[in-house]
């Protein structure tokens, strides 16, 4: 019934789809939800949606789970994974959940 609401207005994507005229890649990011996923825009920020809830806490020890992380071990598998390629690629971490509008782990742990 919530669906059908919906009705002609949703677009699908799949893992590693280029949206927007190829600004946008979707990437799947399980562990959260069932079908959890994160978007980087023009190679350069990775939009978090739910992959972090505790900025402070969840960067440096991404073992931490929220309790709303459905599949907690993916969860931490999905997180220590996009960190580390955050870090690798200095691209930038923007989250509905943090504080800092944007956030380079590389520099971050520079800092450290």
């Amino acid at each position: 019934m919530v669906m059908a609401a919906y009705k002609g207005r949703i677009q699908t994507f799949h893992d590693g789809e280029k949206l927007f005229d190829g600004l946008v890649v979707a990437e799947l990011a399980p562990g959260h939800t069932p079908g959890h996923s994160v978007y980087t825009v023009d190679e350069v920020c990775l939009i978090a949606g739910d992959l972090l809830h505790a900025q402070d806490l969840q960067i440096d020890h991404p073992q931490f789970c929220a309790r709303y992380d459905r599949d907690p071990k993916q969860a931490v598998a999905t997180r220590t994974r996009i960190f580390k390629s955050l870090r690798d690629n200095g691209q930038y971490l923007a989250g509905a959940h943090c504080y800092e509008h944007f956030i380079n782990l590389r520099e971050r742990n520079k800092e450290d």
